[in-house]
């Protein structure tokens, strides 16, 4: 496993400054169900944990309390002094910096330095010990060890290596054990025998070659003399051919070892490997090492590529896959999507006005045949090989967008004919007859003054202009020299002043601004308020939740920003069985998932839920480990 790294930020703690509100007993050991968890409680909650972090980080070992059950040889925990305590019997409420409180307590470590002390005093013992060099006294001890120093002893006893000035006197021998006095030496020596101690007399070479005499000893000299050495080898035989002709050995007696095949060398010794195998009838198959073969023991698993084995087999991708009906599997032989499929031999038959076909042996078209022409006598019919339609003529004619005129529409019957003439008039240029397109333009205009009247002439025309009638109080009309709008329109000393929550204003001798003053901080307690320089809305939180769903014991609730809750059920899983949950959210990405056992409390142990292959829209719950099966409720956080 990989070192995991410290966090930065541990002293930082978790809404330190915010709302905090602490759960009832009951809803801790209820936790979280379908509902959205109020921020002061979830505040509470994260804070509760930064903080025990937070003090674990800064004091290595928690400080002691008196609400917590300390386990015997397991718990450890930190007095008020400032030093660890090993708890030795299971406790709660027993201060361990107590003296009266021994029972339950011990110091987890020894001071600082103590053990040194220790060590080093043990060490100058050990070294005592092993040269006594703190004795007081060499002759109390050895007294008190029954021993003699090496002064006593050298007088005592005779030396392993011998001393000329020390002479012992010794008692007349009767143990075998016992040393021999000089004057007992004449009187053990007797004739040696087989089963007597004593002397013996050298035999003679002729006593020696005869072998007869039992009294007499053979010395070395004479044996070599004599017999044959062992270490000559037979070396020094008279003839070496007549030693063998009287051992009955013939001439392979005096061939070389090479000659021969020795049985330590395995048949190594061989002339010619290849030749000898040729002999007796072997195969090069022999030649091959154990690793070449497949052991039956091994049942292929001693294959050098698997797949490889597979191809040389014609075995295609099916031969690795399980049977079954779904992706990645191969269906079984009496499958019913292979019992029921249709056969190869099953005909398509193109039918009138289609072309193609035949049986399902190999991909079938069924082509529209060629259709016949349209006109306004053909019918709805159909051929072998061809169809027509009928064509509805009426239903194309008519007097309106998209419809065909009819031959006697009075749409043509009554259209103006292209040699009618258009004349331009007074006051107008243009015209002329229906050939092409015509322009009718209009004379230039003459200038119009209070003084012009109504008149027209044959390239330019004049108007009346009624001054008055563009005289007014209202929206499009203009303003007489005494109009009010102008006798009675406001002064520039006119000041403007900025109320509640603006600031800004003044007179109107230049263009003036007024702004609204910085808002104030919007919280879910803040109202529609105002005041001299700012002002506050009232925070509709509930139009902040977007898309949700809420009507069963699965669904989601989409919070601002993208962050998406979700929440669902879980069947009943045994030991190592899953299940694939579908968000009832998809097309997002999971952030965290926590899955909780739902039933009611006992002995069983379980289930232990493990989550994996998080997709956009589902993921996959385990129960890792258990011994009774109980459905589940998951929680997941999502955002898109």
């Amino acid at each position: 496993m990989a070192n995991i790294t410290k966090p930065t930020g541990m002293s930082i703690i978790w809404a330190a400054s915010g709302t905090k509100t602490p759960p009832t007993e009951l809803k801790i050991a209820q936790g979280w169900v379908v509902e959205l968890p109020p921020y002061q409680t979830a505040n509470f909650i994260e804070n509760k944990q930064d903080q025990f972090n937070g003090h674990t980080n800064m004091h290595g070992v928690p400080e002691w309390d008196g609400v917590t059950e300390y386990q015997g040889g397991l718990s450890y925990t930190k007095g008020s002094n400032g030093i660890v305590y090993k708890c030795i019997a299971t406790n709660f409420n027993f201060d361990p910096t107590n003296p009266l409180n021994s029972n339950y307590w011990t110091k987890a470590f020894e001071d600082f330095g103590s053990v040194a002390v220790v060590a080093n005093n043990l060490a100058t013992l050990q070294n005592s010990y092993n040269t006594l060099s703190n004795l007081t006294s060499y002759p109390t001890a050895r007294t008190n060890l029954s021993v003699f120093s090496k002064t006593e002893s050298d007088a005592r006893y005779a030396m392993v290596t011998g001393n000329a000035t020390n002479v012992f006197s010794v008692a007349p021998a009767t143990l075998g054990t016992h040393a021999i006095r000089l004057d007992q030496l004449s009187t053990l020596i007797v004739q040696a025998t087989e089963s007597t101690l004593g002397l013996v007399r050298l035999a003679s070479a002729i006593q020696t070659e005869t072998g007869a005499d039992n009294t007499t000893a053979i010395t070395p000299l004479r044996a070599s003399s004599t017999f044959l050495k062992k270490s000559d080898n037979l070396a020094s035989l008279a003839s070496a051919a007549t030693a063998r002709t009287n051992l009955g050995l013939g001439t392979i007696a005096v061939e070389a070892a090479t000659a021969f095949l020795r049985t330590s060398n395995n048949l190594s010794d061989l002339a010619n490997a290849t030749t000898a195998r040729s002999n007796l009838g072997i195969t090069s198959t022999a030649t091959q090492p154990e690793t070449y073969f497949l052991r039956s023991s091994l049942n292929l698993s001693d294959l050098v590529s698997a797949s490889s084995a597979r191809t040389n087999l014609g075995l295609g991708g099916a031969a690795v896959l399980n049977v079954g009906s779904t992706a990645g599997t191969v269906a079984a032989g009496n499958d019913t999507r292979i019992v029921n499929a249709v056969q190869t031999s099953r005909t398509l038959t193109a039918g009138n006005g289609l072309t193609g076909g035949g049986n399902l042996a190999a991909d079938r078209t069924f082509t529209l045949g060629t259709p016949s022409s349209v006109s306004a006598v053909t019918g709805n019919t159909v051929f072998s090989t061809t169809h027509s339609h009928a064509l509805d003529v009426p239903s194309f004619l008519g007097t309106t967008a998209s419809t065909a005129a009819a031959g006697n529409d009075s749409r043509i019957v009554n259209a103006t004919p292209n040699s009618r003439t258009l004349v331009a008039g007074n006051g107008l240029t243009g015209g002329g007859n229906l050939t092409a397109d015509r322009t009718f333009t209009l004379g230039t205009p003459s200038t119009v003054s209070a003084a012009t009247g109504n008149t027209v002439s044959s390239t330019t025309h004049s108007h009346d202009l009624d001054v008055a009638s563009f005289l007014g109080t209202s929206a499009g009309t203009a303003a007489a020299g005494n109009d009010t709008r102008i006798v009675n329109a406001t002064p520039n000393s006119r000041t403007i002043a900025a109320g509640n929550g603006l600031t800004g204003g003044g007179n109107l001798t230049s263009d003036r601004t007024v702004t609204l003053g910085t808002p104030g901080t919007i919280n879910v307690s803040t109202g529609n308020a105002v005041t001299s320089t700012s002002h506050t809305h009232a925070f509709d939180i509930t139009s902040f939740f977007g898309d949700r769903s809420l009507s069963g014991a699965t669904g989601y609730y989409t919070l601002p920003g993208g962050c998406i809750l979700q929440w669902g059920t879980v069947g009943a899983l045994n030991d190592d069985q899953t299940q694939v949950i579908t968000l009832p959210k998809p097309g997002v990405t999971i952030v965290s998932v926590q899955v909780t056992g739902f039933g009611s409390v006992n002995a069983s142990v379980g289930p232990c839920y493990v989550t994996d292959s998080w997709t956009a829209n589902s993921f996959r719950v385990g129960n890792n480990y258990g011994t009774a099966a109980y459905p589940g409720r998951w929680f997941a956080v999502t955002v898109v």
